[in-house]
């Protein structure tokens, strides 16, 4: 085994991970509309493995749809914690699209109801990743969606997809990064500028969260093309929340 790929495995099976909640922003209200969970690993020396980092090492190993049903279990947990305390929306986490066709991280899904009422657990795949969906992974899409979960496409680079179909599945939310969003994006008829985008994926009943949203300037270019939902630095980021929220037995309010 790869010595770093050993390191994810062994703080994964410890389960040394903290769980991060980053509020996505409705930019003209002003408030978290929805949430955003991701998790950080620890290794047995205490070094920090981000998600960005340790997703892109594991990827195919194996042992993603372990990493994405902990990551899941956390979030459905917090989303709870949210609920108790009256907020609504959802709350999005990542999920690798090799985990649909893991039979322990769909047992885990099943167990667990994508919605309160209130809040909703939101799963996010990259586009590379939807690209590559199957049959099998619809099947499973479709089962989760039944149970109240909803999906969202991130790390999106171009808009040459099917967005009616995806809809379909369950689909809710694009995410883009602020650059990406301003620089327009492809599509089958040509190229889509910022100031369209929105209104694109809105035909199709899609929301754009646009993240990366660093400073005011940039806020101000984006609001300027129609964008409802943000996150980013400017709004706080990421923080870490309290270990016994997240833990079975958890009672304090995220």
């Amino acid at each position: 085994l790869d010595p770093q790929l050993a390191r994810i495995a062994e703080a994964v099976a410890a389960e040394r991970m903290e769980v991060l909640l980053e509020p996505i922003q409705g930019l003209s209200e002003g408030r978290a509309r929805h949430y955003e969970v991701s998790i950080r690993l620890r290794t047995a020396d205490g070094t920090a493995l981000e998600q960005s980092d340790f997703s892109r090492q594991a990827y195919g190993s194996g042992l993603m749809p372990r990493i994405d049903a902990a990551r899941m279990m956390r979030a459905a947990r917090i989303a709870r914690r949210l609920g108790e305390r009256g907020r609504q929306g959802s709350v999005l986490t990542a999920t690798a699209g090799e985990s649909l066709t893991d039979e322990e991280f769909l047992d885990a899904a099943a167990l667990q109801p994508g919605t309160d009422g209130r809040i909703s657990l939101v799963l996010s795949f990259t586009q590379s990743d939807v690209r590559t969906f199957t049959p099998v992974h619809s099947e499973a899409l479709g089962s989760m969606a039944a149970s109240g979960f909803g999906f969202a496409l991130e790390d999106v680079t171009d808009l040459d997809m099917d967005f009616g179909g995806l809809k379909a599945m369950g689909f809710e939310f694009v995410k883009l990064d602020a650059q990406v969003f301003l620089e327009g994006l492809q599509a089958p008829g040509g190229r889509v500028p910022a100031s369209d985008i929105c209104r694109y994926l809105s035909e199709f009943g899609l929301a754009v969260i646009v993240g990366r949203i660093e400073d005011d300037w940039l806020l101000a270019r984006i609001l300027g093309f129609g964008v409802l939902l943000g996150k980013g630095t400017l709004f706080g980021g990421a923080k870490l929340v309290k270990a016994e929220v997240v833990s079975d037995r958890g009672s304090a309010a995220a």
